[in-house]
């Protein structure tokens, strides 16, 4: 993901983007193809896990 994020996420940001809304939709495509969702779901796992002990 560290890749997706240097290689389009990182130039969104600055503004150094022609097409925003189309560099936008590929960036969302790449970190889904990264796992990016699946690295959320696993976090919020952890999270609603920790949550569940703390209280």
């Amino acid at each position: 993901m560290e890749k997706v994020k240097s290689r389009y996420i990182v130039p969104l940001a600055v503004g150094m983007t022609s097409d925003i809304e189309s560099d936008l939709v590929n960036a969302v495509q790449q970190l889904d193809q990264a796992g990016f969702r699946t690295f959320i779901a696993e976090l919020q796992d952890q999270l609603d896990a920790f949550a569940a002990t703390s209280k």
